[in-house]
């Protein structure tokens, strides 16, 4: 029994063989796969002491007498402490203000704030995005132990134009940008400057004209943001960013009667230079950076009795300085670095004793 299921078996698939025609016989299946894609991404480690804002939401935040203040606006986030009330200073977990770093489209800014610390140096209109680390910044940030403040401005319209005017009670700002070139060629320009002086000026005016002592003072801080971007192909960009900020304070009081009249005058200033070069494969940049301050104060008449003059020049000091920082220059991959180097005059000599002032 069992041989004869063998042989029908064998008999049925020589059926089916002989049965098929030839051309079916011949055929191929064929069949087309899917495409597969195999892929994989760096993990993404979360800084957890990172914050990042936008200027719009800096336009919204903290504001003093009607002006958007960057550093008023950090003052209220976690872990931060303003200090001293109406004051521009940044205390992060226990550090003082110069812990921090404050950085200008990559250029360190030593002097941050106006009107000994209650404005910010920041004008709000040019601001594009802010990075604020109050613990667990990247190792490029070294040299702080409390946070980083990381400023970046925005860069002209390379289509339309467009700009901006703001005006609060003690200062006015405005923003233009927009194509020298088009698609080529951009530009963003922004100036704030406060106009304290022109509000205590007509009020000097009127004490002067029946007095015969004449004052006159004012104080007037100003900010000036210049962005210029090319693009010369798809991939190619090149950055040049000014930016320049002072104080300007002064004051003197004058009398008919007297000897000498007396002069105040205090000045601040920081102006800092970033040109980049940048694509997709490297980037080289220049960082230049300068600030100076200059004091003086009761500047003589050559007509001053000889111990007025002695009595004034023991409070003549810190009449000029001056100081120039270039920051990193740096260049990646590869890259390269210029240490900081300060420039310091020579002290300033006074000597009374024969008569001579200076020598």
């Amino acid at each position: 029994m069992k041989g004869f299921l063998t042989l029908c078996s064998a008999v049925l698939a020589l059926l089916k063989v002989v049965c098929i025609p030839a051309e079916a016989q011949d055929a191929e299946m064929t069949d087309t796969l899917a495409r597969a894609v195999i892929s994989s991404s760096r993990p993404a480690i979360a800084s957890t002491g990172l914050k990042r804002f936008d200027g719009g939401e800096l336009l919204g935040g903290a504001a003093i007498l009607g002006s958007p203040d960057v550093v008023k606006f950090l003052q209220n986030l976690p872990g931060v402490a303003s200090g001293m009330e109406l004051m521009s200073g940044l205390y992060v977990r226990g550090g003082d203000g110069s812990d921090n770093l404050f950085m200008l489209d990559g250029v360190p800014l030593f002097q941050v704030s106006h009107l000994a610390g209650i404005f910010s140096s920041f004008n709000t209109d040019v601001i594009e995005s802010l990075d604020f680390y109050e613990s667990g910044f990247p190792a490029r940030y070294g040299g702080r132990l409390s946070s980083i403040v990381d400023i970046r401005t925005k860069n002209g319209s390379m289509e339309d134009f467009g700009g901006s005017v703001s005006v609060g009670l003690i200062d006015g700002r405005i923003d233009l940008n927009g194509p020298i070139v088009r698609n080529k060629l951009s530009y963003d320009i922004a100036i704030r400057r406060s106009w304290l002086d022109a509000l205590v000026a007509p009020e000097l005016a009127i004490e002067n004209s029946g007095s015969k002592t004449k004052t006159n003072g004012g104080y007037a801080l100003f900010d000036s943001n210049l962005n210029l971007t090319y693009t010369p192909g798809p991939r190619d960009m090149l950055n040049l960013r000014f930016y320049m900020g002072s104080d300007n304070f002064n004051y003197s009081n004058t009398t008919e009667e007297k000897y000498y009249g007396k002069e105040i005058y205090y000045s601040e200033s920081g102006t800092s230079l970033k040109m980049k070069w940048g694509n997709l494969a490297a980037s080289t940049g220049l960082r230049i950076s300068q600030s100076a301050d200059k004091r003086s104060s009761d500047r003589l008449r050559p007509d001053s009795a000889l111990h007025q003059q002695r009595q004034c020049l023991r409070r003549l000091r810190n009449m000029l300085r001056h100081g120039m920082r270039f920051h990193r220059l740096d260049r990646s991959p590869g890259g390269f670095r210029c240490r900081t180097c300060p420039l310091t005059p020579p002290p300033l000599t006074v000597d009374c004793a024969d008569g001579n002032l200076f020598h």
